[in-house]
C-alpha cells in the first residue's frame, strides 16, 4: 500500500483507468500500485502534471504484490489516463512572513476565515497564478522545479535590494532573492514579478533598480507589474505607511512611461506595467494595451478596464436602438471604475430616451474609504450606496462576490442584498460587450 515520508507519497495507487487511453491500452488496471513514471514518484499535481508530459514513459507497477515494468506508447501532449486514489492537491504552504502592507492583517475580526490565510506555494502559483515570496522555499523545492520545468512563476519580487526586501517582508531571513531569480533564469523557468509600492520605501531609486534588475533575466522574466499598497483603517500596532494620492500617482505613471521607453529599445518589449488602480487615483483615462501585451498580469490589476472599454466599445457599434427596452437602472461601482462606468453609460443613453441610468459610487465602510476597488464591497457596503434610491434594476459588480458563489466578504448573500435594496439586482458582467448588452436589455445585435 502507498505510505507517506514527510508528507510525500512514495507511491501511488490508481483509482480509476480513462477510456481510449495508453493506460487503458497498456492494459493498467484499478488498485495497481505506481512506483515510478520513468523517474518520478507522483507526490502531488506537479508531479503528475509533469508525467504526462512525457514520450513513451516506462511504469514501475506493483501488482497483486508482484513488481513490473509498462511501457506506454503516447505522445507528450497525450494524458496517461490514470486517476489517483490519493489526493494530489495537498494544503497549500502558508507565508512565513509578516510584511508590513499585508493586508490580511489588515483585516477587521469576524470575517470569513478563508480571508485570514496566508498561502504562499510555489504549486499553486504555477496552477492558479498565486504570487510567492519564495521565502519558505528550500533548495529542494528550486530543484524539484527546475526538474518538472514548473513554469511560469509569480514572484512578490517588491524590491531586489536585500535590506529593503527584508524590510518590507518584516523577514531577517528571507534570502537574496537575485540569486534565487538567477536559477530560475539559468534553468529557463519562465516568471512575472510584482512590486506593491510603498512610498518612501520600495520607490524611487530602489524601484528603478529593482526594474532594472529584472530586466537582467529577460526573456524568462516576462514582466512587472506595479500595484499600489492597499490600507484599510484596520492598522493598528502596524507599522505607518503612507497613502498613495493623485499627485504620486500621476508622477508613478509618468516615471513608468520613461522606463518603458527605455525597455522597448533594450529588450524590445515595454516590460513595467502599472496596475489600473493608479490610472483612477491619478484621475486619468485607463491605459489600453495591445492584444495579449500584458494577459499574465490581468488578475494583479493591470489592463482590466482596457480590455472592458474595447468590449464595450464594440458593443456600441452593434446595438440596435429601436430595441432598446424602457428601464430604470441604478450600477454600484467602487471609487476605481465609477468615473469611466459614468462616462460608458453616458454614451448608452444617448442611443436611446428609453435608457435611464444611474451610477452610484459605493464607499468601502467596511475597510475604509481609502480602499476603492469594488473587489472589496461588502453587501452592507451596497446596500448603503443604494439607500432608497429605486430602479427596475440594480447592477452590482461581479468581482464584489466570491468565486461561484453568491456571497459577500462580510457574508451576505445576493439574495439578502436585493432583500434589503427591494429591487431586481442583477451581477453586472466584467466583459464590456455583456455589460452593454445587459443594461440595453439582451437587445439583438445586427
Amino acid at each position: 500500500m502507498p505510505y507517506l515520508i514527510n508528507n510525500c507519497f512514495m507511491s501511488a495507487t490508481v483509482r480509476k483507468i480513462l477510456k481510449n487511453s495508453p493506460a487503458k491500452r497498456a492494459k493498467l488496471k484499478k488498485g495497481d500500485i505506481i512506483h515510478f513514471i520513468d523517474d518520478i514518484k507522483i507526490n502531488d499535481f506537479i508531479d503528475d502534471i509533469y508525467s504526462n508530459s512525457l514520450v513513451n514513459p516506462v511504469l514501475k507497477i506493483e501488482r497483486n504484490g508482484n513488481e513490473k515494468l509498462i511501457k506506454l506508447n503516447k505522445e507528450q501532449n497525450d494524458s496517461i489516463g490514470i486517476e489517483y486514489a490519493e489526493n494530489l492537491y495537498p494544503p497549500e504552504k502558508v507565508c512565513n512572513n509578516r510584511c508590513i502592507f499585508c493586508f490580511v492583517d489588515q483585516l477587521p475580526e469576524n470575517m470569513r476565515k478563508t480571508l485570514y490565510v496566508k498561502d504562499d506555494d510555489w504549486r499553486y502559483s504555477v496552477l492558479y497564478g498565486n504570487y510567492i515570496t519564495m521565502t519558505n522555499m528550500n533548495e529542494d523545492d528550486f530543484k524539484r522545479i527546475a526538474k518538472r520545468k514548473v513554469s511560469p512563476l509569480y514572484i512578490s519580487v517588491h524590491a531586489t535590494d536585500t535590506n529593503v526586501r527584508q524590510q518590507l517582508l518584516c523577514n531577517k531571513k528571507a534570502a537574496d532573492i537575485m540569486k534565487q531569480l538567477k536559477y530560475l533564469y539559468d534553468n529557463k523557468i519562465t516568471f512575472y514579478s510584482q512590486i506593491v509600492l510603498c512610498p518612501d520605501i520600495n520607490d524611487k531609486e530602489i524601484l528603478k533598480k529593482s526594474l532594472f534588475d529584472l530586466c537582467k533575466f529577460h526573456p524568462y522574466s516576462k514582466n512587472v507589474s506595479i500595484v499600489p499598497v492597499g490600507l484599510t483603517k484596520y492598522r493598528k500596532n502596524l507599522p505607518k505607511l503612507k497613502h498613495i494620492d493623485k499627485k504620486y500617482a500621476n508622477d508613478l505613471i509618468d516615471m513608468i512611461d520613461g522606463y518603458k521607453k527605455i525597455f522597448i529599445k533594450k529588450i524590445n518589449t515595454p516590460f513595467v506595467y502599472a496596475a489600473d488602480e493608479f490610472y483612477s487615483k491619478a484621475d486619468r483615462d485607463y491605459h489600453i494595451y495591445d492584444e495579449g501585451e500584458i494577459n499574465a498580469q490581468k488578475a494583479n490589476g493591470v489592463g482590466l478596464f482596457s480590455d472592458f472599454i474595447k468590449e464595450f466599445e464594440s458593443a456600441l457599434e452593434k446595438i440596435k436602438k429601436s430595441r432598446i427596452k424602457k428601464r430604470s437602472i441604478i450600477i454600484v461601482t467602487g471609487v476605481s471604475a465609477y468615473k469611466q462606468i459614468k462616462k460608458m453609460c453616458g454614451s448608452l443613453m444617448n442611443l436611446s430616451s428609453n435608457l435611464n441610468i444611474k451610477v452610484v459610487k459605493a464607499l468601502s465602510h467596511q475597510f475604509g474609504e481609502s480602499i476603492t476597488v469594488a473587489g472589496l464591497l461588502t453587501g452592507k457596503d451596497i446596500i448603503r450606496a443604494v439607500g432608497k434610491k429605486k430602479a427596475d434594476i440594480v447592477f452590482i459588480p461581479k468581482e464584489s462576490l466570491k468565486n461561484d458563489k453568491n456571497i459577500f466578504l462580510d457574508d451576505l448573500t445576493l439574495k439578502d442584498v436585493e432583500k434589503k435594496i427591494g429591487s431586481c439586482v442583477i451581477i453586472s458582467p466584467n466583459d464590456g460587450y455583456d455589460f452593454a448588452m445587459s443594461i440595453t436589455g439582451g437587445v439583438k445585435i445586427e
